[in-house]
């Protein structure tokens, strides 16, 4: 047997999700902003061009599932980060509610995507 690659590991594991999302895109930066950095509300703060209203599929990855998890380690090992301030903040971020963090649009082409679209077909065999 070879050695599997991380986003393999990843795939199987169930962390990550394709779901749809959408948001305010530009289409030079091919990236989503928030009305917040957009100047006056409605263009792209790097190419100051209109962004368009996009909705995509995009994998996620369930870091929400891993609160729990953290906040245990930290307390496990309290003096694995240093300075305590620093342990704290960290602690506070994950008490404060971790958001699943989007790793791709389904339309782009990568390891992960053929990873987990492999172990999708295979499921459905």
């Amino acid at each position: 047997m070879g050695r599997r690659s991380g986003s393999d590991g990843l795939a199987s594991s169930g962390w990550i999700e394709l779901r749809p999302y959408e948001g305010l895109y530009c289409v030079s930066c091919e990236a989503y902003y928030t009305e917040e950095d957009l100047i006056d509300g409605s263009l792209c703060p790097i190419h100051q061009r209109p962004v368009e209203w996009l909705k995509e599929d995009n994998y996620f990855f369930k870091l929400s599932e891993f609160a729990d998890r953290l906040l245990d380690w930290y307390e496990k090992f309290p003096g694995a980060v240093t300075p305590e301030s620093k342990r704290n903040e960290a602690v506070g971020l994950i008490r404060g509610g971790l958001r699943d963090s989007r790793l791709r649009s389904q339309s782009n082409v990568s390891g992960l995507e053929s990873a987990i679209s492999l172990r999708h077909s295979t499921a459905k065999a």
